[in-house]
């Protein structure tokens, strides 16, 4: 049965209910209380369950009965409640098939190796969105080929490796041609977004299940993985530590550089690649690097597509695993050809309207730039901005100015936001949280 993928990144305050925006509004308070360590407690199993129940009515009755004890806390204390409840807990070392998740109204599945051994603390996860031609393999071929790549890279007790099924499933019923081609199309249809987002969900369900390191997430692939590296990267940029896209076309996303530059890239690419040409993987890189990205770029002279290249998976992993997620860049933009993920960092556009999916020419653009206790930002193709604020931009304790579009459109000091700081956890599943939160009209352009 096709289902539409619907644009679950719009609303950034509402709990989705109407009845629930009074409470969020309730819940700023221009001055906190400390809470006591019992209550605390308390919160924090409750946001646990919050982010990770489905259901609309049962969300609403838990925060029902925190809400009050929740105003109470500072921006501080929000964020580290709420980031402290999205790990997850569960651990079964060795090979595990089908895990099932939920996402645009369809039931999809993942493989997942884990470590024989759990580590100490939260782990890194890798993630593979896997390829087509696996559709037809047995749980056994999955596994050999998963661990075929921890392998390559050496890191077989120091991470959860996480292989998608959307690319098999929506090969197996004909939906994969449906929604890549021709990319640029009327924003109706499922499009490329739409893929990206059932990949990022399963992501979601992965770091919400396992006691996953928010900061240390990669996604890294080879030929159609590749291309899907490169989608996912410029599609969530705050989502990843690093991404290595490998032996991979690039035309998919040669108009949308600014969305990477602040996402570490490692690529490889053989110069005799008969299959994805090297120029294209050529001439991204040398736009990332003259636009100021973090790129390394590594060509192996009369590679292949496979062969000479796959094995510096290697070479590159021990770099890779280095970096960290900057989720609050001092400056970035992102070009936003959909309505499926409007986020980049601290902000989201909210109203997109383009009645495009256009990856050539994006129909929204929002940018950042922190400057002190300035808050810099620009916006077009949108109806609102919100502005995520954190104790890790600026001071929270003073006054923060926000100017849009070149003009100060609001300077105050912020107040704390647990029901949006909570439903942002839950949507993102990724622990990066803001405990304060201002939303802004995106005036008309003359």
């Amino acid at each position: 049965m096709r289902t539409a993928i619907p644009g679950r990144w719009a609303a950034i305050v509402s709990l989705g209910a109407t009845a629930l925006a009074a409470l969020c509004a309730s819940a700023l308070r221009a001055e906190a209380t400390p809470v006591s360590a019992a209550v605390r407690r308390k919160l924090g199993k409750a946001f646990a369950a919050y982010v990770r129940e489905p259901g609309e009515e049962q969300r609403t009755r838990i925060w029902e009965r925190v809400s009050a004890a929740a105003r109470k806390l500072t921006i501080a204390e929000i964020e580290e409640l709420v980031a402290a409840s999205v790990p997850g807990d569960t651990w079964k070392g060795g090979f595990s098939d089908g895990i099932e998740y939920e996402s645009g109204g369809e039931t999809w599945t993942y493989s997942a190796i884990l470590p024989k051994k759990r580590p100490k603390g939260l782990v890194p996860l890798v993630l593979d969105i896997g390829h087509a031609s696996w559709k037809d393999n047995a749980p056994r071929e999955r596994e050999v080929g998963m661990r075929t790549w921890l392998g390559a890279a050496g890191c077989e007790d120091d991470v959860v490796y996480v292989r998608t099924r959307v690319l098999d499933a929506l090969s197996s019923d004909g939906r994969y041609a449906a929604w890549t081609a021709p990319p640029r199309r009327p924003m109706g249809p499922e499009n490329l977004d739409a893929i990206a987002s059932l990949v990022m969900d399963a992501v979601r369900d992965a770091c919400l299940r396992y006691p996953i390191d928010p900061d240390r997430v990669y996604v890294q692939g080879i030929s159609q993985t590749g291309y899907w590296t490169w989608w996912l990267a410029q599609f969530a940029p705050d989502r990843w530590a690093a991404a290595a896209p490998v032996g991979a076309v690039t035309f998919h996303v040669r108009r949308l550089v600014p969305n990477v530059l602040n996402v570490p890239l490692y690529v490889l690419h053989g110069t005799a690649d008969p299959t994805c040409p090297f120029a294209q993987a050529q001439g991204m890189a040398a736009d990332v690097e003259k636009a100021g990205g973090i790129i390394d770029f590594r060509p192996t002279e009369g590679g292949g597509h496979m062969k000479g290249v796959f094995s510096r998976f290697g070479e590159i992993w021990p770099e890779m695993a280095q970096r960290r997620r900057d989720p609050n860049p001092a400056k970035f933009e992102r070009r936003i050809v959909s309505g499926a993920r409007p986020d980049a960092y601290w902000l989201r556009a909210l109203g997109i309207a383009a009645a495009e999916f256009n990856p050539w020419g994006a129909p929204c653009r929002i940018a950042g730039e922190i400057d002190g206790q300035t808050l810099r930002v620009s916006a077009e193709g949108c109806d609102e901005i919100a502005v995520l604020i954190s104790p890790r931009m600026l001071d929270v304790g003073r006054t923060v100015t926000i100017e849009l579009n070149g003009k100060v459109v609001w300077r105050k000091k912020p107040q704390p936001d647990a029901p949006a700081a909570l439903e942002l956890a839950r949507l993102r599943g990724d622990g990066v949280t803001f405990g304060a939160t201002v939303v802004l009209s995106v005036p008309e352009a003359d």
